[in-house]
């Protein structure tokens, strides 16, 4: 008993000294930016079932699961990004932060020299998958590929932003890609261009995001606090 009233006297000392009003903000943030990307990835799942033939929607979902590796590795290593960006900012050491810029813009690069050429063999890949029964041409893997690419550059900037605690800007143009993409999205599949539509038309909307977040992240690995 005396152990656990000794912990929340610490506990409420800490909260005091905290400023809780600018922690939820912070917190709000982020859950609304992982709310919007959420909200384009299940959009473009219900256009695609809602669209497209039964033979798209599996050639859709085989296809997406083999890229979305792609955006989980490239997480893994957003996450050891921040920390290293954490604490190059507490000390102001810009050539450390320079240092991970550059290195998570040429990670962006390699991923897209191996969507590529996993785009090359996706025949192969889809074929195996599924057995046989469903094979994805190479034309649509390399919209994929593009996606893939322009969505690691993306991390690659906010990285530094959400660091800063820069969210309000990824906020807003989150908020104004969801229309644009289901309504790109929608307008192709309606004119038969087939799953490519979806990673085409969310290549588009997240473009002024991309261009923002790595412009803005390159600016903040060279301040120095």
């Amino acid at each position: 008993g005396r152990t656990f009233f000794s912990a929340e006297r610490v506990v409420f000392a800490y909260l005091n000294r905290l400023d809780v009003r600018s922690v939820l903000l912070a917190g709000g943030g982020f859950f609304i930016l992982q709310l919007s990307s959420l909200f384009l990835f299940m959009s473009g799942n219900f256009l695609v079932y809602q669209l497209a033939g039964s033979s798209d929607v599996a050639s859709y979902d085989i296809i997406n699961k083999v890229y979305q590796l792609f955006g989980v590795g490239y997480s893994i290593l957003i996450t050891l990004a921040w920390t290293g960006i954490s604490k190059a900012k507490a000390v102001g050491d810009v050539k450390a932060k320079v240092l991970i810029f550059k290195g998570l813009a040429l990670c962006s690069v390699i991923v897209l020299i191996f969507a590529v050429l996993l785009a090359s063999q996706i025949e192969l890949v889809t074929g195996l998958i599924s057995g046989g029964k469903i094979v994805v041409s190479s034309n649509i893997a390399l919209v994929f590929s593009i996606f893939v690419f322009l969505q690691s550059v993306a991390y690659s900037g906010a990285v530094f932003l959400n660091a800063y605690e820069r969210l309000v800007p990824q906020i807003i143009l989150a908020i104004i890609a969801v229309p644009i993409f289901i309504i790109l999205a929608y307008y192709l599949l309606s004119n038969n261009y087939g799953i490519a539509s979806i990673p085409g038309a969310c290549s588009v909307a997240i473009l002024p995001s991309v261009l923002y977040c790595f412009v803005h992240g390159y600016k903040l690995s060279r301040q120095p606090l």
